[in-house]
């Protein structure tokens, strides 16, 4: 549907939200108390939306698609940051990322450590320094199940087992 903005279609109500209406479409904007544009049911776009912030009433951000990419430059280096405790107060303020399959029931972890003898998400991790880069499998051993393997060249270099035992090859 395409319409043209004009003062037939468009009014401000009262919560100071400009409505535009063509039928049975409706598109509401406005601000809300700290003056950021806000907009009301499924937003889609054909270009490109800017932000420097992502937020949602739960804090997640799905994308319904099985690949994502981030691009930062069409050249030279990328970087992506992921800071925590950007203020220095609680060593358990950890940058971390889950990596999830299983319905949850398999997970490894890549992060910094805070408090020693934790993962970088606060739960038990017997020997970690604090304070420390931490990459692994969580969970109970089972099998080969959560094994960390290290592969150069489509062939696995180095294997540590669940049993803690390393392999190279």
């Amino acid at each position: 549907v395409n319409f043209k903005v004009d003062d037939a279609n468009t009014k401000v109500n009262a919560s100071n939200l400009l409505e535009f209406e063509v039928g049975a479409l409706r598109i509401k904007l406005g601000t809300n108390a700290n003056n950021h544009i806000t907009a009301s049911g499924n937003i889609s776009s054909s270009g490109t939306i800017f932000t420097d912030k992502i937020s949602s009433p739960t804090n997640n951000l799905v994308v319904s698609s099985s690949t994502v990419r981030l691009t930062a430059t069409t050249d030279g280096e990328a970087n992506l940051i992921l800071e925590a405790d950007s203020d220095n107060d609680d060593e358990n303020d950890n940058p971390f990322m889950s990596f999830l399959q299983d319905g949850g029931g398999i997970e490894g972890q890549i992060g910094i450590s805070g408090d020693a003898d934790k993962w970088p998400d606060g739960n038990t991790l017997t020997g970690a320094s604090l304070n420390s880069m931490v990459i692994g499998m969580k969970g109970t051993t089972s099998g080969d199940n959560r094994e960390l393997i290290f592969a150069t060249a489509n062939a696995v270099a180095l294997k540590l087992d669940n049993t803690q035992d390393a392999r190279f090859y």
